[in-house]
Order: structure tokens, then C-alpha cells, then sequence
């Protein structure tokens, strides 16, 4: 059985204004329906040359940050995942760099996960 991975995050995630953002969308769900591949998809690539099957999930939307996930888009992405990969807001400036993303196994994608990916999580 396939793992499951989703990515949150913004037009980083989704690589806004280059060719991977529409990188074989049909790949991946694009759980808001936009036809998004974006880096899910180069995962999705990479992930069937190493042959590991994985079903790829996005949710994204650009210039926003982990809370807007959470607040506006919670019904999309609160299920079970086996891997969570956040991406918040993308220019949090120097002092930020490296705290901006997170991964973890086996969580939900809510605030207590966000939690436990960032004290049990290396950034």
C-alpha cells in the first residue's frame, strides 16, 4: 500500500512563475483543484525512479502562512497523513532562516501536529 505525503505551503511549495508549478499535475492531488504539481510532483518523480509508491496530496496557496492553513483550508487537509511537509510564509527574513519548513511521520495536520513537528522535528 502506497504511503501518503501531503505538502502545505505556498508558491515556494508550488513553484510559482517557473514550469514546475503545472509538472505533471495528474501526478498528485491538487486538493484545491488547480491543476497544481509544483515540488509535490518532483517528490512524486523522484519517489517512482527510486521506486517507493507514494500518493501525493498539496495544499497550497501563495503568500500565505501555516495559520491560514489551518484556519481556512482545515477541512482539506485534516485527515490522516503518513508524512506532513509545512512550508510557512516564505520570507520571514534572516533571523527566521531554516525555522520556515517542517516534516514529520504519522501525524494529523492540525495545531497539535504543527506542535509536535516543531519540537520533535529538525527544521
Amino acid at each position: 500500500m502506497a504511503e501518503t505525503i501531503l505538502f502545505v505551503g505556498n508558491s515556494f511549495t508550488f513553484g510559482a512563475n517557473s514550469p514546475v508549478m503545472r509538472y505533471r499535475p495528474d501526478a498528485v492531488r491538487d486538493l484545491n483543484k488547480e491543476g497544481i504539481g509544483g515540488v509535490p510532483a518532483l517528490f512524486k518523480t523522484f519517489a517512482e525512479q527510486a521506486g517507493q509508491d507514494w500518493t501525493v496530496s498539496l495544499e497550497t496557496s501563495p503568500g500565505k502562512d501555516l495559520a491560514f492553513h489551518y484556519e481556512q483550508k482545515r477541512r482539506e487537509i485534516d485527515r490522516r497523513w503518513d508524512v506532513v511537509i509545512l512550508q510557512d510564509y516564505s520570507t520571514l527574513g534572516r533571523a527566521a532562516a531554516g525555522r520556515s519548513g517542517a516534516s514529520c511521520r504519522g501525524g494529523r495536520a492540525d495545531r497539535r501536529h504543527v506542535a509536535s513537528c516543531q519540537s520533535a522535528c529538525s527544521y
